[in-house]
């Protein structure tokens, strides 16, 4: 089994998977190298979509070396958008997270390096692009009915839904 997590940057992504590696005999990658890789060849930023139509055919043939070893792995990252997962496969199990509402000193608070890293002007825009980013996420997720978890709130109420939705472990 495959499960994929994605969304917009700082929602949760990395703790989700941080829970299922601890929790199941799973293996974890995330999509962060692989992006960098992408970035460097002119892909731009965290909100640029072209990355996730550039990273499934990476995911399609992950699915076809793994198929024999019979080992489980956590994929996570922004890579991810629903429209570009294989979820036509039955090996890939899929969330996605996001939020409605962020704010800049919380994103500080929870990753001050990661967001200390951008300008002064990405750092003020950063927080309407993860809910916009959201917004669409969620409204792709209902068209194609993945699973969707809205992160605000308890943040250990919302990772052990995600956690339920995507393993469909209690």
């Amino acid at each position: 089994m495959i499960y994929l997590i994605g969304g917009p940057p700082r929602v949760g992504k990395s703790s989700l998977a941080r829970l299922m590696l601890e929790r199941l005999d799973v293996s974890g990658v995330s999509t962060d190298a692989l992006v960098q890789m992408l970035e460097d060849d002119g892909v731009p930023d965290y909100f640029d979509r072209t990355k996730s139509r550039l990273f499934r055919p990476y995911l399609e043939r992950f699915e076809v070396e793994i198929a024999d070893e019979g080992v489980s792995y956590v994929i996570e990252g922004d890579a991810l958008w629903p429209d570009d997962v294989p979820r036509e496969s039955r090996a890939f199990r899929i969330i996605f997270l996001g939020m409605r509402r962020v704010s800049l000193t919380s994103l500080l608070d929870h990753a001050p390096h990661w967001v200390n890293e951008l300008s002064d002007s990405k750092q003020r825009e950063l927080p309407e692009r993860i809910v916009e980013a959201s917004a669409e996420i969620r409204q792709a997720c209902e068209r194609l009915e993945l699973s969707y978890v809205n992160m605000n709130g308890d943040r250990s109420e919302r990772l052990e839904l995600a956690y339920r939705l995507l393993t469909g472990k209690k």
